[in-house]
């Protein structure tokens, strides 16, 4: 997989580590993550995960926000009350890297819902 030199610019702290370089990069462009839940541990999660440039993020939460969740959900602010949490994430996450393809389920998870990661965050 080449990288464009838009990606080169933003991974390259990545590139240059022995431990992840190139191939490693390619790797996270590569991966497919489903995360169940949007707020205080999906949320932040799906945050780095966008950003060190996981290929593709499906979120799972059939939430919205609430004033309550702000002190504990970074992710969200005043503005976005009352909104679907799995959009308002999704677009937080397209513009911390514009990139990534990502997902959002407006759903509950139960156990016959079919997930689209290979890769699980619960």
């Amino acid at each position: 997989m080449s990288l464009s030199p838009e990606q080169i610019e933003r991974h390259k702290r990545h590139i240059l580590l022995k431990e992840i370089g190139g191939p490693g990069v390619g790797k996270l462009q590569a991966a497919n993550v489903s995360i169940i839940g949007a707020g205080a541990l999906g949320g932040p999660c799906a945050l780095y995960l966008a950003a060190a440039g996981v290929g593709h993020i499906h979120i799972y939460d059939d939430d919205r926000i609430e004033r309550s969740n702000l002190q504990r959900q970074i992710q969200f602010d005043e503005a976005e009350i009352g909104q679907a949490k799995a959009d308002r994430l999704v677009r937080r996450l397209k513009a911390i890297n514009p990139a990534t393809e990502c997902h959002a389920h407006a759903q509950r998870v139960s156990e016959t819902t079919r997930l689209e990661g290979s890769i699980l965050i619960d």
